[in-house]
Order: C-alpha cells, then sequence, then structure tokens
C-alpha cells in the first residue's frame, strides 16, 4: 500500500514539473540569459568609462580643435593628453604594503 502511495507521488511530480529534459532545457536557457545579462552589464561599464573618459577630453580641451593645421593640431592633442594623465596619476592613490 506504501509502494502504491509512493508511486502515485512520484508520478504527480513528475508530471507536474515535466520530463528531466525539459527541466535541464529550461535550466540551460536560464543560465544563457543570466550570462547574457552579465555580458551586457559589463559591456554597459565600459560604455560608461568611456563616455567618463570623453567628458573629461572635453573639460580640458573643449569641443573641438583650436588650431588649424595638422601638425599644430597633433601638438594640442599631445599636450591635453599629457595634461588629463597627470590629472589622473594626481587622483590615483598609491599602495603601501604594510607587512
Amino acid at each position: 500500500m506504501i509502494n502504491r502511495v509512493i508511486q502515485h507521488g512520484k508520478a504527480e511530480a513528475q508530471s507536474a514539473l515535466g520530463s528531466i529534459e525539459e527541466i535541464r532545457s529550461t535550466l540551460a536557457e536560464v543560465a544563457y540569459i543570466d550570462n547574457f545579462l552579465d555580458d551586457l552589464d559589463a559591456a554597459k561599464r565600459t560604455l560608461l568609462l568611456v563616455e567618463a573618459d570623453v567628458s573629461r577630453w572635453k573639460r580640458v580641451i573643449g569641443e573641438g580643435l583650436r588650431l588649424q593645421t595638422d601638425g599644430r593640431q597633433a601638438t594640442e592633442v599631445a599636450i591635453a593628453a599629457d595634461v588629463l594623465n597627470r590629472m589622473l596619476e594626481l587622483g590615483r592613490p598609491e599602495y603601501v604594503r604594510i607587512a
């Protein structure tokens, strides 16, 4: 009698959950979507970092280059890049290991 009840319970659970293959397929889809969302979050973080860099660049150099000739524009860009690198170094913490 107890075996019949256990088998009946297993049959109900199996029909409620579906087949094992369906469950595995669903779990695989959930894992795929989760990985996709993680990749999307990483891409958004990268985009935000790039936008912050461009914003810093525009604050230092302005909306466009001021000089007209190619050589002078290259010099202007090199100076602005050096200034930005110095600004970033000033804001970067230095870590010292204490043993």
